[in-house]
């Protein structure tokens, strides 16, 4: 999902992304390719790629191409996060041993590439931190994680490189990034907030939070963080105090509870969140008072 100048863009994992206006849901545009695709809101434009060499960009207020086309360097480039401050949106390409990854950055707009570095590894980026530097996690099978990557801010070939190893391995559904606390959130919903300034990284506090299968994590404003679980629910974490502050009901279908298998992350839009459930309902809570959820 992503919210882009009054419009709400989400996409099924097989069919077209959509857009809708955001506040009456009329229909805006819609962009289907050849093949599947995933897609990544960046600014003002949302990129996609369909994992086989094919990328491009559309404008995320109109839906008009922006430009389709192959990235210098690149083969199969898969496209990451998006870094605000700079524009940039990050794209990799794990080599087919596993031995190095190419990583860079391009201009959302235009498909430029700014610049590309090769690093050690399978490396999957995940975000940056307060001062730029890009986070990547070191893949040790599939989606378990043993270790953070820190490229420094501005990524080229002068950028520092420091490794950091996590204290046990982490099947990761996502992270959220404030300054330098990378926040890991797993599949069975445990959260760990991760501080990458500490020489050797520091685990500042743990939590349980028994929820499974769970979404990728987003901030919020203050020290809130939000997720979604399989069930329907929505949680609300306060990151300084590392405790659930609240939570949705689960959210029947034909008076059971089911589960969804690909559950997609809420959508913080000024002070609401926006949540989605497996019954098919989407639904928004009060940001400002998770207690009363």
């Amino acid at each position: 999902m992503f919210l882009a100048d009054g419009l709400v863009g989400a996409a099924a994992p097989t069919g077209p992304l959509r857009a809708y206006a955001a506040g009456d849901g009329a229909p805006g545009w819609s962009a289907r390719g050849k093949l599947p695709e995933v897609h990544r809101p960046a600014g003002s434009a949302v990129v996609l790629s369909d994992g086989v060499g094919g990328i491009r960009a559309v404008d995320a207020r109109s839906g008009k191409e922006l430009w389709r086309h192959g990235l210098t360097g690149f083969g199969v480039p898969l496209p990451g996060p998006y870094d605000a401050p700079s524009g940039l949106l990050t794209v990799s390409e794990n080599s087919f041993d596993g031995a190095h990854t190419r990583v860079g950055a391009i201009r959302p707009a235009t498909g430029e590439v700014v610049w590309q570095r090769n690093l050690d590894g399978g490396l999957d980026p995940l975000g940056r931190t307060g001062d730029g530097t890009l986070v990547l996690a070191s893949l040790y099978q599939s989606s378990l994680v043993e270790s953070l990557v820190l490229l420094g801010p501005g990524g080229g070939d002068d950028a520092p490189v420091r490794t950091v190893s996590l204290p046990y391995r982490v099947d990761l559904r996502g992270i959220a990034v404030r300054g330098a606390v990378v926040h890991l959130l797993d599949a069975e919903g445990h959260l760990t907030a991760f501080d990458t300034a500490a020489p050797k990284g520091r685990v500042l506090w743990d939590l349980e939070t028994a929820a499974g299968n769970v979404s990728a994590p987003v901030l919020g404003d203050g020290d809130r963080l939000y997720f979604s679980a399989g069930d329907g629910r929505l949680i609300a974490v306060d990151t300084a105090r590392g405790a659930v502050i609240g939570q949705t009901r689960p959210r029947l279908r034909n008076g059971r509870l089911g589960y969804a298998s690909l559950v997609p992350a809420p959508l913080v839009a000024g002070d609401r969140v926006f949540g989605t459930a497996p019954d098919g309902s989407v639904f928004a809570v009060d940001a400002r008072d998770p207690a009363s959820w």
